[in-house]
């Protein structure tokens, strides 16, 4: 007959398995515990990351030399000899069409 365990009790084998340092399957096996059924419950734990926007675009802007910060509370970014500043507090639709345009350089 299967053990049913309350949600205080999983959250505690999950904490115990964390600290553990072992793999999830070693764990189980130690624990006697159903390698899925505690999978389950270590998928169930932890939520799933929501997309910001779907109609984002990731650019790779690597940090070298040629980034600096300016004198008015803004970064600059210097890419084949053109140099766009953008304010800190820029909103993310400025900082999406400034990356995107840096991108296309």
């Amino acid at each position: 007959m299967q053990q049913s365990r309350t949600k205080e009790e999983k959250q505690e084998l999950i904490q115990l398995y964390k600290q553990s340092g072992m793999s999830a399957r070693a764990f189980a096996d130690e624990l006697k515990l159903n390698y899925g059924t505690f999978r389950t419950w270590l998928y169930k734990k932890q939520p799933e990351p929501k997309p910001a926007d779907d109609n984002l675009n990731f650019v790779e802007v690597k940090a070298t030399q040629e980034i600096k910060y300016g004198k008015l509370q803004e970064i600059c970014i210097k890419k084949n000899e053109i140099e766009i500043c953008v304010p800190l507090n820029a909103e993310l639709p400025v900082l999406e069409k400034i990356l995107g345009a840096v991108s296309a350089l």
